[in-house]
Protein backbone atom coordinates (compact mmCIF):
# COMPACT_ATOMS: atom_id res chain seq x y z
CA UNK A 1 0.00 0.00 0.00
CA UNK A 2 1.57 3.76 -0.90
CA UNK A 3 0.24 6.78 0.27
CA UNK A 4 0.52 9.53 -2.58
CA UNK A 5 1.52 13.39 -1.60
CA UNK A 6 0.69 15.88 -3.86
CA UNK A 7 1.80 18.84 -2.31
CA UNK A 8 3.75 21.67 -4.85
CA UNK A 9 7.42 20.36 -5.61
CA UNK A 10 9.86 22.36 -3.28
CA UNK A 11 7.15 22.87 -0.88
CA UNK A 12 7.49 22.61 2.92
CA UNK A 13 4.99 19.70 2.91
CA UNK A 14 6.63 18.43 -0.15
CA UNK A 15 9.85 18.64 1.48
CA UNK A 16 8.62 16.79 4.90
CA UNK A 17 7.37 13.92 3.33
CA UNK A 18 10.64 13.06 1.83
CA UNK A 19 12.38 13.41 5.02
CA UNK A 20 14.18 10.20 6.08
CA UNK A 21 12.96 8.36 2.96
CA UNK A 22 15.30 6.59 0.15
CA UNK A 23 14.14 8.59 -2.69
CA UNK A 24 14.12 6.82 -6.41
CA UNK A 25 16.61 9.52 -7.61
CA UNK A 26 18.94 7.79 -4.75
CA UNK A 27 18.61 4.34 -5.33
CA UNK A 28 21.45 3.97 -7.27
CA UNK A 29 23.56 5.87 -4.78
CA UNK A 30 22.10 3.61 -2.26
CA UNK A 31 23.59 0.52 -4.76
CA UNK A 32 26.93 1.70 -4.76
CA UNK A 33 29.61 -0.02 -3.40
CA UNK A 34 33.46 -0.46 -3.62
CA UNK A 35 35.34 -3.62 -3.42
CA UNK A 36 37.53 -4.97 -0.41
CA UNK A 37 40.12 -6.74 -2.55
CA UNK A 38 42.68 -5.00 -4.79
CA UNK A 39 44.09 -6.26 -7.97
CA UNK A 40 46.34 -8.91 -6.33
CA UNK A 41 43.93 -10.14 -4.02
CA UNK A 42 41.35 -10.62 -6.48
CA UNK A 43 43.18 -12.69 -8.65
CA UNK A 44 44.70 -14.57 -6.52
CA UNK A 45 40.92 -15.42 -4.79
CA UNK A 46 40.07 -16.16 -8.45
CA UNK A 47 42.88 -18.24 -9.20
CA UNK A 48 42.08 -20.47 -5.74
CA UNK A 49 38.18 -20.30 -6.44
CA UNK A 50 39.14 -21.98 -10.08
CA UNK A 51 41.06 -25.16 -8.52
CA UNK A 52 44.35 -23.50 -8.21
CA UNK A 53 46.65 -24.08 -5.52
CA UNK A 54 47.37 -21.36 -2.93
CA UNK A 55 50.95 -21.63 -3.61
CA UNK A 56 50.80 -21.68 -7.01
CA UNK A 57 48.21 -19.24 -7.07
CA UNK A 58 49.56 -16.54 -4.95
CA UNK A 59 53.54 -17.03 -7.08
CA UNK A 60 51.22 -16.34 -10.35
CA UNK A 61 49.88 -13.37 -8.71
CA UNK A 62 52.84 -12.00 -7.76
CA UNK A 63 53.24 -12.64 -4.06
CA UNK A 64 56.19 -14.26 -2.19
CA UNK A 65 54.20 -15.95 0.31
CA UNK A 66 50.11 -17.35 0.66
CA UNK A 67 48.47 -13.89 0.87
CA UNK A 68 46.96 -13.74 4.50
CA UNK A 69 44.69 -10.24 4.98
CA UNK A 70 41.32 -10.64 6.45
CA UNK A 71 39.22 -9.67 3.48
CA UNK A 72 41.26 -12.55 1.12
CA UNK A 73 40.84 -15.02 3.46
CA UNK A 74 36.51 -13.90 4.05
CA UNK A 75 36.53 -13.63 0.22
CA UNK A 76 37.76 -17.63 0.04
CA UNK A 77 35.12 -18.51 3.11
CA UNK A 78 32.54 -17.50 0.47
CA UNK A 79 31.84 -14.14 2.30
CA UNK A 80 31.45 -10.86 0.75
CA UNK A 81 34.07 -9.16 -1.26
CA UNK A 82 32.43 -5.65 -1.22
CA UNK A 83 31.18 -2.91 0.62
CA UNK A 84 28.93 0.44 0.29
CA UNK A 85 30.84 3.17 -0.92
CA UNK A 86 31.34 6.19 1.26
CA UNK A 87 28.71 7.78 -0.89
CA UNK A 88 25.86 5.49 -0.10
CA UNK A 89 27.16 5.33 3.39
CA UNK A 90 26.76 9.23 3.79
CA UNK A 91 23.40 9.32 2.29
CA UNK A 92 22.57 6.13 5.05
CA UNK A 93 23.40 9.01 7.92
CA UNK A 94 21.82 12.06 6.60
CA UNK A 95 18.63 9.74 6.48
CA UNK A 96 19.00 8.62 9.64
CA UNK A 97 19.35 12.20 11.39
CA UNK A 98 16.66 13.04 9.29
CA UNK A 99 14.57 10.02 10.90
CA UNK A 100 15.38 11.30 14.66
CA UNK A 101 14.37 14.81 13.88
CA UNK A 102 17.17 16.23 12.53
CA UNK A 103 17.99 18.33 9.22
CA UNK A 104 20.60 17.66 7.00
CA UNK A 105 21.69 20.54 4.59
CA UNK A 106 19.44 20.96 1.74
CA UNK A 107 21.02 19.06 -1.54
CA UNK A 108 22.31 21.78 -3.97
CA UNK A 109 20.04 22.88 -7.13
CA UNK A 110 22.96 22.00 -10.38
CA UNK A 111 21.97 24.26 -13.35
CA UNK A 112 21.16 20.60 -14.89
CA UNK A 113 18.84 20.52 -12.10
CA UNK A 114 16.76 23.36 -12.78
CA UNK A 115 17.15 23.42 -16.13
CA UNK A 116 15.44 20.17 -16.03
CA UNK A 117 12.69 21.25 -13.87
CA UNK A 118 11.79 24.23 -15.72
CA UNK A 119 11.91 22.16 -19.11
CA UNK A 120 9.21 19.19 -17.63
CA UNK A 121 5.96 20.89 -18.20
CA UNK A 122 7.32 21.12 -22.17
CA UNK A 123 8.94 17.62 -22.50
CA UNK A 124 5.59 16.06 -21.22
CA UNK A 125 3.19 18.24 -23.71
CA UNK A 126 5.93 16.81 -26.54
CA UNK A 127 5.83 13.29 -25.58
CA UNK A 128 2.00 13.49 -25.58
CA UNK A 129 1.93 15.10 -29.08
CA UNK A 130 4.83 12.55 -30.74
CA UNK A 131 2.40 9.18 -28.58
CA UNK A 132 -0.59 10.15 -28.54
CA UNK A 133 -0.74 8.99 -24.71
CA UNK A 134 -1.94 11.01 -22.40
CA UNK A 135 0.08 12.04 -19.24
CA UNK A 136 -1.46 11.98 -15.68
CA UNK A 137 1.08 14.25 -13.86
CA UNK A 138 1.01 12.47 -9.71
CA UNK A 139 2.79 13.50 -6.68
CA UNK A 140 5.48 11.45 -4.60
CA UNK A 141 4.51 7.90 -3.58
CA UNK A 142 5.84 6.38 -0.32
CA UNK A 143 5.71 3.21 1.37
CA UNK A 144 3.21 3.37 4.48
CA UNK A 145 6.35 2.62 6.52
CA UNK A 146 8.48 5.50 4.86
CA UNK A 147 11.04 3.58 3.80
CA UNK A 148 11.18 4.23 0.46
CA UNK A 149 9.48 6.49 -2.13
CA UNK A 150 9.67 7.96 -5.89
CA UNK A 151 7.97 10.35 -7.77
CA UNK A 152 7.56 9.71 -11.35
CA UNK A 153 7.28 12.28 -14.26
CA UNK A 154 3.68 10.98 -15.15
CA UNK A 155 1.36 8.11 -14.95
CA UNK A 156 0.14 6.37 -18.64
CA UNK A 157 -2.91 4.18 -18.44
CA UNK A 158 -2.55 1.51 -16.27
CA UNK A 159 0.51 -0.19 -16.86
CA UNK A 160 2.85 2.79 -17.66
CA UNK A 161 4.99 5.80 -16.21
CA UNK A 162 7.59 8.16 -17.71
CA UNK A 163 10.37 9.09 -16.65
CA UNK A 164 11.79 12.85 -18.25
CA UNK A 165 15.51 13.59 -18.40
CA UNK A 166 16.58 16.51 -20.28
CA UNK A 167 20.13 16.46 -21.45
CA UNK A 168 21.63 19.64 -20.33
CA UNK A 169 25.07 17.98 -20.47
CA UNK A 170 26.44 17.18 -23.86
CA UNK A 171 28.36 14.32 -22.30
CA UNK A 172 25.12 12.95 -21.08
CA UNK A 173 23.39 13.65 -24.20
CA UNK A 174 25.93 11.46 -26.84
CA UNK A 175 25.84 8.76 -24.00
CA UNK A 176 21.72 8.69 -23.93
CA UNK A 177 20.45 9.87 -27.12
CA UNK A 178 23.41 8.91 -29.38
CA UNK A 179 24.33 5.55 -27.68
CA UNK A 180 21.52 4.50 -26.49
CA UNK A 181 22.59 3.75 -22.78
CA UNK A 182 19.99 4.03 -19.77
CA UNK A 183 22.23 2.66 -17.48
CA UNK A 184 22.07 6.11 -15.51
CA UNK A 185 18.08 6.05 -14.62
CA UNK A 186 17.62 2.47 -14.75
CA UNK A 187 17.63 1.96 -10.87
CA UNK A 188 15.10 4.69 -10.56
CA UNK A 189 13.36 3.51 -13.34
CA UNK A 190 12.98 0.10 -12.34
CA UNK A 191 12.21 1.05 -8.42
CA UNK A 192 9.38 3.26 -9.98
CA UNK A 193 8.22 -0.17 -11.62
CA UNK A 194 8.79 -2.20 -8.58
CA UNK A 195 6.76 0.46 -5.94
CA UNK A 196 4.04 1.11 -8.46
CA UNK A 197 3.52 -2.38 -10.53
CA UNK A 198 4.11 -0.41 -13.72
CA UNK A 199 4.40 -2.67 -16.38
CA UNK A 200 6.95 -0.52 -18.70
CA UNK A 201 8.79 3.08 -18.35
CA UNK A 202 9.08 5.62 -21.49
CA UNK A 203 12.15 7.56 -20.55
CA UNK A 204 11.59 10.66 -22.37
CA UNK A 205 14.99 12.62 -23.15
CA UNK A 206 14.57 15.59 -23.83
CA UNK A 207 16.91 18.47 -25.44
CA UNK A 208 14.76 21.15 -27.05
CA UNK A 209 17.92 23.04 -28.53
CA UNK A 210 18.14 20.07 -31.51
CA UNK A 211 14.62 20.81 -32.75
CA UNK A 212 15.97 21.86 -36.04
CA UNK A 213 17.35 18.57 -36.50
CA UNK A 214 14.92 16.56 -35.07
CA UNK A 215 16.54 15.32 -32.06
CA UNK A 216 14.65 17.11 -29.30
CA UNK A 217 12.75 14.12 -28.39
CA UNK A 218 13.78 10.69 -27.89
CA UNK A 219 11.80 8.22 -26.21
CA UNK A 220 12.81 4.58 -25.19
CA UNK A 221 10.55 2.03 -23.79
CA UNK A 222 11.80 0.27 -21.21
CA UNK A 223 9.82 -2.54 -19.86
CA UNK A 224 9.55 -4.30 -16.62
CA UNK A 225 12.54 -6.43 -15.75
CA UNK A 226 11.50 -9.01 -13.16
CA UNK A 227 15.45 -10.09 -12.13
CA UNK A 228 16.72 -6.38 -12.29
CA UNK A 229 13.88 -5.48 -9.96
CA UNK A 230 14.31 -8.33 -7.61
CA UNK A 231 18.02 -7.40 -7.19
CA UNK A 232 17.14 -4.05 -7.02
CA UNK A 233 15.02 -4.70 -4.02
CA UNK A 234 17.56 -6.96 -2.44
CA UNK A 235 20.13 -4.01 -2.67
CA UNK A 236 17.67 -1.64 -1.47
CA UNK A 237 16.46 -3.86 1.46
CA UNK A 238 20.35 -3.92 2.62
CA UNK A 239 20.60 -0.44 2.43
CA UNK A 240 17.95 0.14 4.68
CA UNK A 241 19.25 -1.99 7.47
CA UNK A 242 22.15 0.01 7.20
CA UNK A 243 20.04 3.32 7.35
CA UNK A 244 18.27 1.69 10.30
CA UNK A 245 21.56 0.81 12.61
CA UNK A 246 22.33 4.39 12.05
CA UNK A 247 19.36 5.37 13.24
CA UNK A 248 19.39 2.99 16.38
CA UNK A 249 22.72 3.91 16.83
CA UNK A 250 21.86 8.08 16.97
CA UNK A 251 18.72 7.30 18.97
CA UNK A 252 21.39 5.82 21.82
CA UNK A 253 20.39 2.58 24.47
CA UNK A 254 16.72 3.00 25.01
CA UNK A 255 16.37 4.35 28.49
CA UNK A 256 15.11 2.20 31.72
Amino acid sequence: MLIEYTDPQGSDAWLQSRRGVITGSRFAVARERVGLLDERQSAYVAMVQAGETRQSAATAAGYKRIPSAAAVVEALAGGCTSAPSATAISYAKDLARERCGGLTLPAHQTLAMRIGSEQEDAARGAYELETGRLVTECGFFCTEDHEFGVSPDGLVGDDGLIEIKTMVSSETLFRCVVDGISADYIDQINGEMWLLNRAWCDLVLWAPDLESIGRALTVRRIHRNETAIDELVRDLMDFSRIVNDYTAALRGPNEE
